[in-house]
């Protein structure tokens, strides 16, 4: 478990969890499924944290014939009729209401604001979470742990939510 104590949330009261929201975080909590960086899924059947949202999620897998880092084929995931190559599917980041910034859209999941957790790092987004250097990376549990305790951070407010991009 992280030590999260020094660590001030972006806002202090409760964060009204969407049933999406639960069921990728419940997953990111349970998983047995490897980790991996930089891809979805890897052919070896790892997963980034946002690929396990994918799963979560119910989004379609598919393999493509391009090419990831790594030499091996892409495998990408289609959400809601939207498929984004190689990164999380447009449409499944507002679902989850995740912030969205420019020039990362909600692909890589950013921050509302960079988070420092110490013996770790600073992170912008989710995917620096993932795909840290080892010492630095955390886990599938450790990020679903930063997020339930730091929510507002990662997500926008479903209340003001009507799907449109925020900055």
């Amino acid at each position: 478990m992280l030590d999260l104590s020094s660590v001030t949330p972006l806002r202090t009261d409760p964060y009204p969890f969407t049933e999406l929201q639960e069921k990728c975080l419940r997953d990111l909590e349970t998983t047995d499924a490897p980790q991996a960086r930089y891809a979805l899924e890897n052919e070896r059947h790892g997963f980034c944290c946002l690929g396990r949202f994918c799963v979560a999620a119910g989004a379609e897998r598919i393999k493509t014939d391009e090419i990831g880092i790594g030499g091996g084929n892409l495998i990408e995931y289609v959400y809601a009729g939207k498929r984004c190559r190689g990164y999380l599917p447009v449409t499944l980041g507002r679902a989850l209401l995740l912030h969205e910034r420019r020039g990362y859209g909600v692909a890589a999941a950013p921050f509302k604001r960079p988070v420092y957790i110490p013996g770790k790092g600073p992170f912008d987004k989710l995917t620096v979470m993932n795909d840290a250097p080892d010492g630095e990376r955390l886990t599938f549990k450790e990020i679903a742990q930063y997020i339930r305790h730091d929510p507002w951070n990662v997500f926008r407010d479903p209340a003001e939510s009507d799907g449109a991009q925020n900055g």
